[in-house]
């Protein structure tokens, strides 16, 4: 091929990546919206059930049938409308995570980048894709590294090399487990010199 098709495969695929970028990035804010929605129904429902238990409390003291039957209608109807909003938002939080994930494979096979801080959420799940592109980390810094779902590291990405990586601060969350952060230290850490963690709720691990 000549140089002037080679430039123009280039921009073309570039131009794909981009436009992929644009679908993914307009799909995550459709979802965070729906999601933060969601979040403020699941505060109602659960607000509906609770004051629904204390007016069935009422109710039972003063032998009030009538009310304590239409007090657990309602406590009834809020619990299911919490299961529904609980399961949706589940869903929910799985795309994002597969679209975070996708994100990163959509990129460039590596980058030259040493020093990144992610100044909000980022999975645990999505690290093998984050350490993969970017080989020469030297300091890394995470917000929040938060777990989405019940599943263990990928098995083919687990003897990345990073040589380079010497400084690392994590706020993680209180609900990844303590294996989970082994690994992790077993895998990626073993050149660090340098170690900040701090859960979720400001102790230190």
């Amino acid at each position: 091929k000549s140089l002037a098709d080679r430039e123009k495969e280039q921009s073309e695929k570039h131009e794909h990546t981009n436009e992929e970028m644009k679908k993914l990035i307009d799909r995550e804010n459709q979802l965070l919206s729906k999601q933060k929605g969601l979040h403020d129904k699941q505060k109602k429902a659960q607000l509906l059930v609770g004051e629904s238990r204390q007016r069935l409390d009422n109710a039972l003291k003063k032998a009030d049938i009538i009310n304590a039957q239409a007090a657990n209608a309602l406590i009834g109807a809020g619990d299911e409308q919490g299961k529904l909003i609980s399961d949706e938002l589940f869903k929910i939080t799985d795309e994002l995570s597969k679209i975070q994930k996708t994100s990163l494979l959509t990129l460039p096979w590596c980058s030259s980048i040493k020093c990144l801080i992610v100044d909000g959420d980022f999975s645990f799940e999505s690290l093998n894709c984050l350490f993969r592109y970017l080989p020469q980390l030297h300091r890394l810094s995470i917000n929040f590294l938060k777990k989405i779902n019940n599943i263990e590291m990928d098995k083919n990405l687990s003897m990345i090399q990073l040589k380079h990586l010497k400084y690392v601060s994590l706020k993680m969350s209180a609900f990844i487990p303590f294996d989970w952060f082994k690994v992790l230290t077993k895998t990626f850490f073993r050149h660090l010199q340098t170690l900040r963690l701090t859960a979720r709720v400001g102790e230190e691990y």
